[in-house]
């Protein structure tokens, strides 16, 4: 028995589109426009906005990365230089970009699991992704790691068509080029088309590879232009990071960490209950790794799946720095899947497809109180509320100085404020002076106004 018997497939295709969408939409929007972050990740693209359209300063490079001194690609950011020209350079905008590529993400998969597997498949990995209390968590996953999600879903799928349709495997390529300008952890994507390739023993015609190599050195030629002008600073940090070796018992650490957090994070993706996150997680895993051995008919699209589970956290094993949880964002929308076709049987009636869709809306809805009882102190309009009242008390932004005094690491997104409300950066003794505290009360200053944790210290009259 199918979900769409009864109806048109299309309409069964837009009916559960739509679901997937109004569920991500409740989840996304919320953390985007409630508990609305603004810290350092936020802060960094619109800077880079700020930087090119108010100061005509174009930039070769993307994002610092946590490893060795290297940088990213800048395409992203000035995609995002673009969208915030339309928006007047509204700092809302990078989190309404994360929530549309989050929403996305969560829809895509639908249409993936369907093609790949089946309808139920797709159905249930696609409401997973939207209801997922952790999944793409604007609170938890910078804004330039959050579109990675969607581009690592289409690469999978892209390879997954390939050899069948030659050109999936340039899409395969454009794709992992462009995750070269979101993260660090978008090197996993073109490894893993070459590891793919190899493991698989498919053939790639020397035109083919030519195209792939003319677009990869497209995505790769800012970095090759700012480090020919910076004494290939890039490549030498790169190099350095290539080079550092650790002793054995080091990366055998490493290894066991790497999968300990993947099984917590898996956990972690559903769980706002104080369950055990590792235990849950490992009883998928117990669940569906007889369920892969045993089936007889495994076909590429499974060996394609359990390969890129495993590889992220063999990757992430082999890294030895310090292990975050949004690095294995390249296994997430691969789990959702997973759990689809492991329980795809349980919704072949109507009656099992209407009990999914009711668990969802109750654990959408206890999401969002969760949410709503944790809140977000440190939020966006709690700052431009500080900022609007220094503004309105002061009059002329340019005429008061404006002072920080914030504990290291909540210091995200004042920079970019004080330039999006005028104030003048420098310091002067003949002005009178507004200071901004972060956290509420830090080192016990006396203040006159409070904005959750944001603080108000207001000159003093004279």
């Amino acid at each position: 028995m199918s979900l769409s018997r009864g109806f048109p497939k299309h309409k069964a295709d837009l009916l559960f589109t739509t679901l997937i969408a109004v569920l991500a939409s409740l989840k996304y929007f919320y953390q985007a426009f409630v508990l609305n972050p603004f810290e350092i990740d936020q802060e960094f693209l619109s800077l880079e906005a700020w930087n090119f359209l108010k100061e005509n300063k174009f930039t070769l490079i993307g994002a610092h990365t946590s490893v060795g001194g290297m940088y990213v690609g800048p395409f992203y950011t000035y995609f995002v230089t673009l969208i915030m020209f339309f928006t007047r350079l509204h700092p809302q905008t990078i989190n309404f970009l994360s929530a549309l590529w989050a929403i996305g993400t969560a829809i895509a998969l639908y249409w993936v699991g369907k093609r790949l597997f089946s309808r139920e498949v797709g159905l249930i990995a696609g409401i997973l992704a939207a209801i997922s209390i952790k999944y793409l968590s604007l609170t938890d996953v910078p804004p330039l790691v959050i579109p990675l999600a969607l581009i690592s879903l289409l690469t999978f799928y892209a390879l997954s068509q390939f050899p069948a349709h030659r050109k999936m495997f340039l899409v395969a390529v454009f794709l992992s080029g462009l995750a070269l300008h979101l993260h660090f952890t978008g090197l996993y994507l073109p490894l893993f088309v070459i590891f793919w390739l190899v493991f698989t023993r498919t053939k790639v015609t020397r035109a083919e590879l030519i195209k792939a190599l003319i677009i990869m050195a497209f995505f790769a030629s800012p970095l090759v232009i700012f480090d020919l002008r910076h004494n290939f600073l890039n490549s030498r940090n790169f190099i350095t990071f290539l080079l550092t070796t650790n002793g054995l018992k080091v990366i055998v650490s490493s290894m066991l960490r790497s999968v300990h957090l993947s099984l917590t994070n898996l956990g972690a993706l559903f769980n706002n209950l104080p369950l055990n996150n590792f235990w849950l997680s490992l009883s998928v895993w117990i669940w569906f790794i007889p369920y892969f051995l045993l089936r007889r008919r495994r076909s590429p699209y499974h060996k394609l799946l359990i390969t890129w589970l495993i590889f992220p956290v063999v990757a992430n094993g082999l890294y030895t720095g310090e292990l975050l949880p949004y690095y294995y964002i390249f296994h997430h929308a691969q789990i959702f899947l997973v759990i689809g076709l492991l329980g795809q049987s349980l919704i072949l009636s109507r009656w099992g497809c209407t009990l999914l869709v009711t668990l969802a809306l109750l654990y959408t809805l206890q999401t969002l109180k969760w949410h709503h009882d944790h809140g977000n102190a440190f939020s966006l309009q709690n700052k431009i509320a500080a900022f609007e009242l220094i503004k309105a008390h002061a009059g002329d932004p340019k005429s008061v100085n404006l002072s920080f005094t914030v504990e290291h690491s909540r210091r995200g997104g004042l920079d970019f404020l004080r330039r999006y409300y005028g104030f003048d950066p420098d310091l002067r003794a003949n002005r009178p002076t507004y200071t901004i505290v972060i956290p509420h009360a830090w080192q016990r200053i006396k203040f006159d106004y409070s904005f959750g944790e944001i603080d108000v210290v207001l000159p003093p009259q004279p």
